[in-house]
């Protein structure tokens, strides 16, 4: 269960507010529906929780709309088959969303970083 994104740099996003705040609005943006408008999660796994519980509410795994939303995220289908096939997820959905919340992170930290802010 190898993640995107190094530990140190998933505490980077709580530690700092404009940075935690940029996530969220990163994967409400790559999502198309703003996840965090009722409560605002503080935590990483609190953030993973509300995009599984999103895409529970609102993607099913065998309609094939996966596909296009790992195109909008910028995620490998393939890598998600041999993650989910190494094991250690319940299901797609708990999969999704950590992979999501790990390249949304990145996008937010590469251009923190590009625009000189970390």
């Amino acid at each position: 269960m190898s993640g995107l994104i190094h530990r140190n740099r998933r505490e980077l996003l709580t530690r700092r507010e404009d940075v935690f705040h940029a996530w969220l609005d990163q994967i409400s943006k790559d999502l198309g529906e703003q996840i965090f408008a009722d409560t605002i999660p503080k935590t990483w796994e609190e953030v993973v929780h509300e995009i599984q519980k999103y895409l529970a509410n609102t993607y099913q795994i065998t309609a094939g709309e996966i596909p296009e939303l790992l195109y909008r995220i910028d995620l490998s289908e393939a890598k998600l088959r041999e993650d989910m096939e190494q094991g250690g997820w319940s299901d797609w959905y708990e999969l999704l969303a950590h992979r999501i919340a790990e390249r949304e992170a990145q996008k937010v930290i590469f251009r923190f970083q590009y625009s000189g802010k970390l």
